[in-house]
């Protein structure tokens, strides 16, 4: 605008000098001219200089003026070039301006990508300084900033963390922590560590991040700790059930393992009654917290009526709470006479009755894991094989020394059999067919023995088998008056089917059974003698006439009043009445099995 104006007074000025000029002109024609005056000359002389004068002036002021047009164009074309700079860098600044908010965007898109992954990733992170100046022998630190894992991994809230010092949250913390941390800080080295706070156990790595400040990456291990515990256990258990041979000490040291592994307040095994009625335990584990249970017989509706179908099925019970959980609601008060609060209860079923139980108790409200259980089960399953494998190994150790002691008994029978049938005997076929009766008696009362798992057998049973290689009639036999329900023990089952074959064989050499019309009558007594004996009474009826004992005294005499009698316990009285032979054998059973015999 002021180069415009200073241009329009140049303007002005050059029309004002050619004004002035051309009136100089006029003038100088006036000047000239015939009719001018001096005088007038002279007056237009002046007017002529002074116009030259004005002119001077003008033209000296249009020369500053053009001076300082020169100049005011020169400043107006630095102008337009600083203008274009002004521009080109206003440009520049558009661009740069754009350029950052670009990278801020990026940035904040960057750092919230970043947030999102530092608060939900698995692995919790805190941000800590050291407490206290770098040398300070004290273990502290304080949390400066941490993620969304922290509360998930340590139970701690992030809004109770920060700002607070480690021994602020966490009294008791071991001065491990601090020292290791402090370390990290003042050497620059990372840590890679695995160390428990509490009841919990961390794998963690720290490394610094500025002066006196350290980061830790964080993950809870406690679960695979324990796992890893599970595994060795079961390893150890394995290692000690090798050594143990005697099934009695097998599952105590399963329950104290477990009980151990699982840090538990008792655990144990028991063993159930044929009728699933009572539970007997002999020995069990406890920490200390609560009394033992072994030696006591428990009632199983006083604590299991909820769940005993369940423990029919082989499934583990499993209550976290006995008060809340509705199979044992109503027998808590039961459960809290014997502390417990929260149990594991595994059963060992065999052909549909519950045979062992492992139990597993707290004395508190517990949340057992998946692995917890499957631990238990584990360690019951091989206790439980390797007690069947000792008494297995316990079975066949007995059957080999009961197999010896048999086979050199039976030896000695038979061998004492072969002399006194060979001593008797008029000659060999007799000898043959008296021994070969009497071989397939015993061998028959062996085989009714070992169907018997050789832990007895009925009465009326071996009755039969001493009788069966005579061919006797039914008819001329009454068998009747003898039951099954008296089971002999292996030892007085042979002495008996010895002493019947050998009443027989007399009956049908000699007695009843030597006449047509001859009976005998074999009556096992239900009730006892009066020494409190069973009896079996043989007596023959129909045959020869007696009228004086015999003198002379055969292998079945013998065998009837001195051998079985003096080994066996076996009792004979021989009464030779005139209507035939009444032999009473007092018998003298010990305890056994009850037979499973159907006869």
């Amino acid at each position: 605008m002021a180069l415009e104006e200073a241009r329009e007074v140049v303007r002005d000025l050059v029309s004002q000098r050619d004004g002035a000029l051309a009136e100089v002109q006029a003038l100088h024609t006036l000047l000239n001219g015939e009719r001018a005056t001096v005088a007038h000359r002279i007056a237009l002389a002046e007017e002529v200089a002074a116009a030259s004068a004005s002119i001077q002036a003008h033209e000296t002021e249009a020369e500053a003026l053009q001076i300082a047009l020169d100049e005011l164009q020169v400043t107006a074309e630095e102008l337009e070039a600083s203008n274009a700079a002004l521009a080109s860098a206003n440009t520049g600044l558009k661009a740069t301006l754009a350029e950052r908010k670009r990278v801020e965007n990026a940035l904040r898109d960057s750092e919230s990508r970043w947030r999102g992954v530092f608060e939900h990733m698995h692995e919790g992170f805190a941000l800590c300084e050291v407490d206290g100046p770098a040398g300070d022998e004290g273990s502290d630190f304080r949390y400066l900033e941490v993620n969304g894992a922290w509360e998930r991994l340590t139970g701690v809230p992030a809004s109770a963390t920060v700002g607070r010092t480690a021994r602020e949250i966490f009294p008791g913390i071991e001065d491990f922590w601090g020292h290791t941390y402090r370390r990290v800080v003042e050497t620059g080295e990372p840590a890679h560590i695995e160390h428990h706070l509490g009841n919990r156990w961390y794998e963690v790595l720290a490394y610094r991040t500025g002066a006196g400040r350290f980061a830790a990456l964080f993950m809870n291990v406690t679960d695979r700790r324990a796992s890893d515990a599970r595994q060795d256990a079961l390893v150890e258990l394995g290692d000690q059930l090798r050594d143990l041979r005697d099934a009695s000490e097998i599952a105590p040291a399963a329950a104290d393992l477990i009980g151990r592994t699982l840090g538990v307040s008792r655990a144990g095994y028991g063993t159930l009654d044929a009728s699933e009625e009572t539970i007997r335990i002999d020995r069990d584990w406890t920490d200390g917290s609560l009394p033992s249970l072994a030696g006591v017989h428990h009632p199983m509706s006083a604590y299991w009526p909820g769940y005993l179908d369940e423990l029919r099925s082989g499934e583990a019970v499993i209550i976290e709470d006995v008060t809340l959980d509705p199979r044992s609601a109503e027998r808590a008060a039961a459960h809290s006479a014997i502390g417990v609060q929260a149990q594991i209860l595994i059963p060992v079923v065999h052909a549909g009755r519950i045979t062992a139980l492992l139990y597993v108790h707290s004395a508190s409200p517990r949340r057992w894991s998946t692995g917890e259980t499957a631990f238990a089960r584990a360690s019951m399953e091989r206790a439980w094989a390797a007690a069947e494998r000792a008494r297995a190994e316990e079975r066949r150790a007995l059957l080999v020394n009961e197999l010896n002691h048999r086979v050199k008994n039976t030896l000695a029978v038979v061998q004492s059999i072969a002399a006194q049938t060979a001593r008797n005997a008029v000659d060999v076929p007799a000898f043959s067919s008296a021994f070969q009766s009497r071989l397939i008696a015993l061998a028959l009362a062996h085989d009714l023995l070992t169907r018997e798992d050789w832990t007895g057998a009925p009465l009326n049973a071996v009755v039969r088998a001493a009788l069966t290689p005579l061919a006797l009639d039914d008819g001329r036999v009454d068998l009747s008056g003898c039951s099954g329900h008296i089971v002999l023990p292996p030892a007085e089952a042979l002495a008996l089917t010895l002493a019947m074959h050998e009443l027989a064989t007399n009956a049908v050499k000699h007695g009843a059974l030597s006449s047509v019309n001859g009976r005998v009558s074999v009556t096992c007594r239900t009730t006892h003698h009066s020494d409190g004996n069973p009896v079996v009474e043989w007596v023959e009826r129909g045959g020869p006439q007696i009228d004086v004992s015999p003198s002379r005294k055969g292998f079945g005499l013998r065998l009837l009043q001195r051998s079985l009698q003096g080994k066996e316990g076996l009792a004979a009285d021989l009464r030779f009445e005139r209507e035939g032979l009444r032999c009473t054998l007092r018998l003298a059973p010990r305890p056994v099995p009850h037979s499973k015999s159907k006869n």
